[in-house]
């Protein structure tokens, strides 16, 4: 999955799916989960929404904060 890079080095991940010029829905994931938790509903929802999933920091892909 594509990731972003911050320039403090923070990364994040992310996934993107449905129409590009469909009506924005961002998905975010509750603790100690990640963007996963999503999959059984993204492809329902990307038929007619652009999703913007993400991980939060120190959850699946993205990197964790240093304390």
């Amino acid at each position: 999955m594509p990731q972003v890079e911050l320039p403090s080095g923070i990364r994040i991940r992310y996934d993107e799916r449905g129409p590009r010029d469909g009506r924005p829905l961002v998905l975010a994931h509750g603790f100690s989960v990640g963007l996963e938790m999503w999959f059984p509903q993204m492809h329902v929802l990307s038929q007619q929404y652009r999703l913007i999933c993400w991980d939060a920091r120190g959850h699946g892909g993205s990197s964790a904060p240093a304390e």
